[in-house]
């Protein structure tokens, strides 16, 4: 109790309820935590404060220093370098100088649209690029069990068409020119032409096993399995660069057991391209240098064997020139 006098007054202050003790209680929890707030508030500014300070130190540290060029080795500045040492970093990033690269015709996951992907050789071998000198057992020469689906170690750099369309624009040229694309059979390489159509005047070298395609190792569509040879010439009139067609003796087989037939077959098959092509080069024999026939394995003249006896291959050209020079 207090006890409390006025003038003369005096009188005892009666005990506070139970709600006033809560109260009170609420009143001074409330200023206790509004103290303690403010005391966090005057910490973070106190930090704050510290931090912008520290921050003018090291700024006027830094202007004090002498400028110096700050290099982020993160990002490599590709397009600074000079267009000479860029394609050399293309060159290398993306040819295969010593094997073909052999593509197979597929269907894609996502829209079941017909696609290529690449194959990778299913156990090392000698280099079989059929533009190697001397190459006798090239790509064409390879079945397919001697191929199995590309795994990442044996791809090539052919993420870099991704960074950007300048990098794009100056090394998709050097991959399709540089390398020898390789099909095991008729589908798969119209399955590529059809999937490539907008880059075929890039390209230099392909390369043909077979007429039909392995069924049992076939993945792609089905209109595109039963292709015949005569389809892919119509798509190859755009590859008005090409600079060697390599077919296999199998191949060549397929015209006839005659030189002079299967030259004649070969002109009505491939006459649209053998035209392009001589617009191209500007000489109707243009496509007698493109096309690479077999080795010469004889120099008799045995039928069904023309495609490797010396003078089966000159018959050959020889039927073939006077169709194109007529034409």
């Amino acid at each position: 109790m207090v006890r409390y006098r006025i003038r003369g007054y005096s009188w005892v202050n009666p005990p506070l309820s139970q709600a006033q003790l809560r109260q009170k209680a609420r009143q001074e929890a409330a200023e206790k935590a509004r103290e303690k707030r403010q005391e966090a508030v005057e910490k973070v500014n106190k930090a704050k404060r510290e931090e912008i300070k520290m921050q003018k130190q090291k700024k006027a540290e830094l202007e004090k220093r002498p400028l110096v060029s700050v290099f982020n080795e993160s990002i490599f500045p590709l397009l600074e370098l000079p267009a000479e040492i860029r394609n050399m970093i293309y060159h290398h990033l993306l040819v295969d100088n010593a094997y073909a690269i052999r593509f197979q015709a597929t269907v894609s996951s996502r829209d079941g649209h017909s696609i290529v992907t690449r194959l990778s050789r299913a156990r090392p071998g000698a280099p079989d690029r059929d533009d190697i000198p001397g190459q006798s057992k090239g790509s064409i020469t390879l079945a397919s069990n001697s191929y199995k689906p590309c795994i990442s170690n044996f791809d090539l750099g052919v993420n870099i068409f991704l960074a950007n369309r300048q990098i794009n624009a100056e090394s998709s040229p050097i991959f399709y020119s540089a390398n020898l694309f390789n099909f095991e059979g008729v589908p798969d390489l119209y399955a590529f032409l059809c999937h490539f159509q907008h880059r075929l005047s890039l390209m230099r070298k392909l390369g043909l096993t077979s007429v039909t395609s392995n069924p049992k190792t076939f993945r792609g569509a089905l209109h595109v399995q039963g292709m015949p040879l005569h389809s892919v010439f119509p798509l190859l009139a755009s590859a008005i660069n090409l600079e060697a067609v390599y077919m296999h003796a199998p191949v060549w087989q397929s015209l006839g057991g005659r030189a002079d037939i299967a030259a004649r077959a070969f002109f009505q098959m491939g006459w649209t391209w053998m035209l392009a092509c001589a617009l191209a080069k500007g000489n109707k024999l243009g496509a007698l240098d493109v096309i690479k026939l077999p080795e010469v394995t004889s120099e008799l003249d045995q039928y069904g064997k023309w495609q490797v006896e010396r003078a089966g291959q000159a018959l050959f050209r020889s039927e073939l020139a006077g169709r194109l020079t007529a034409a």
